[in-house]
């Protein structure tokens, strides 16, 4: 079950292990222990601020997985270890190589294709 303790808190509101988008649509939170008064019926059911678009269950777009967000926190690490520990032999070389590599990291990120979803797909 999604609630085995019978919880007052919105993240026992969805599945546990939780989907990777969390929530669906975001939720209307009235008041500090709305899934408490939702689940004793204390809460009535209202439409969101947007009004909805009517095409419920269209599905959530996730980013396709991309290596180069892991290339740029190395990068920025190993910049990080060469600021901090400048006491080695060519004191600077280390963080001026990291930051290299983070920079290298970010613009190759930023070159990747943008992954729009397709009308058909369900996600």
């Amino acid at each position: 079950p999604a609630d085995p303790w019978d919880a007052r808190t919105l993240e026992w509101s969805i599945p546990s292990p939780p989907p990777e988008y969390n929530f669906e649509e975001i939720p209307v939170v009235r008041s500090l222990d709305d899934w408490w008064a939702t689940k004793q019926g204390g809460a009535h059911k209202e439409v969101p601020a947007s009004g909805g678009s009517g095409d419920e269950g269209h599905g959530i777009h996730l980013p396709q997985p991309s290596y180069w967000p892991m290339v740029t926190a190395v990068g920025l690490f190993v910049a990080a270890y060469g600021v901090v520990f400048n006491d080695l032999l060519i004191p600077w070389a280390l963080a001026v190589i990291g930051l290299i590599i983070g920079f290298v990291g970010v613009y190759a990120w930023s070159l990747e294709p943008v992954n729009d979803p397709e009308e058909d797909s369900t996600h």
